[in-house]
């Protein structure tokens, strides 16, 4: 019920395999079963056989990438994270996730929902982003818009960062942020 909930929201429901288990240490068989029993049971539960994968660990091989491929599935990682599973200060956390969004100038937030200190640090840190919101009437100051996934992908497409590799990213962000944060 509550997985049908969420699609009848209009949330996007993706794969994260049937027991998270770590598709690279798997056989073939046993990664495929994975990948197919989570898919199953997304399907039996909301009717819609899912489009995204998230690979436990963020993690994949050889063999699961080809799954992915022949499944045409679209792989959905992420690029600010905290360790949420492993720390306990709700405040820390969102410190440590603003400076990351502020950093990277947004992204992907990889949180879990099974621990009361990430719904708090997620509390703190969406506060923080509507502070800062984008304002349009201000296009050279600092601020973000939080949106779904397809819209994320929808605007990551019409601006492709023109970076040769992730390290010329890195640095571009580096200088930006320096530049933005000068006191």
């Amino acid at each position: 019920k509550t997985a049908q909930e969420v699609r009848d929201a209009g949330h996007l429901i993706g794969n994260h395999t049937h027991d998270h288990a770590r598709l690279t240490v798997l056989s073939p068989a046993e990664a495929l079963a994975q990948m197919d029993d989570g898919a199953g049971s997304i399907e039996r539960a909301v009717g819609i056989k899912p489009c995204l994968f998230r690979p436990p660990f963020g993690q994949l091989d050889d063999f699961t990438e080809s799954i992915v491929r022949e499944e045409g599935l679209t792989v959905v990682l992420w690029n600010i994270e905290v360790g949420d599973l492993l720390r306990d200060d709700p405040s820390a956390m969102a410190e440590s996730l603003e400076s990351q969004i502020d950093f990277s100038g947004g992204g992907i937030v990889l949180l879990h929902d099974i621990r009361f200190t990430t719904a708090e640090a997620l509390d703190k840190v969406l506060t923080w982003l509507d502070i800062h919101h984008y304002d349009p009437a201000k296009p050279t100051a600092v601020g973000y818009d939080v949106v779904d996934f397809v819209e994320f992908m929808r605007e990551t497409a019409a601006s492709p960062q023109p970076y040769p590799s992730r390290t010329a990213l890195e640095e571009a962000r580096a200088a930006a942020w320096r530049k933005t944060h000068a006191h």
